[in-house]
């Protein structure tokens, strides 16, 4: 089996407008490690759940379905199956750039953690 490099959990409620570029934002990373993407659908109830299955047949995307219990549960189920040495969070309303990854892991260096946080919006009320 391939040694996964970077698990990126996507805890999902009802966000099926957004999520198949959410995922494509993910699979599209610029970087030569292997991504695994973990897909936590907490309970969705507008097809969210099935817009998951439907993705799941992607080789580095595994679904967890379980009961509605909010966002904080659903990243710890995925923190409980990731199988990569990094982790990384990503909310199925966002996408990240191609090198979003990359830069993250050159940042890091020998750091066993680091954080990053980049937000662009098209709002005018938003710097």
């Amino acid at each position: 089996m391939e040694h996964i490099a970077i698990s990126v959990i996507v805890p999902i409620y009802n966000t099926k407008p957004y999520l198949a570029e959410c995922i494509e934002s993910i699979l599209a990373q610029k970087i030569n490690v292997p991504i695994e993407v973990l897909l936590i659908d907490d309970g969705s109830t507008d097809g969210t759940a099935r817009l998951c299955d439907e993705l799941a047949h992607h080789p580095r995307i595994e679904v967890i379905h379980q009961r509605n219990r909010g966002v904080s549960a659903a990243r710890n189920a995925g923190l409980q199956v990731a199988a990569s040495e990094w982790l990384t969070f990503l909310d199925a309303d966002d996408v990240l750039l191609p090198d979003a990854i990359g830069h993250l892991l050159a940042l890091a260096g020998d750091s066993q953690a680091i954080q990053g946080l980049v937000t662009r919006s098209e709002a005018s009320n938003v710097p």
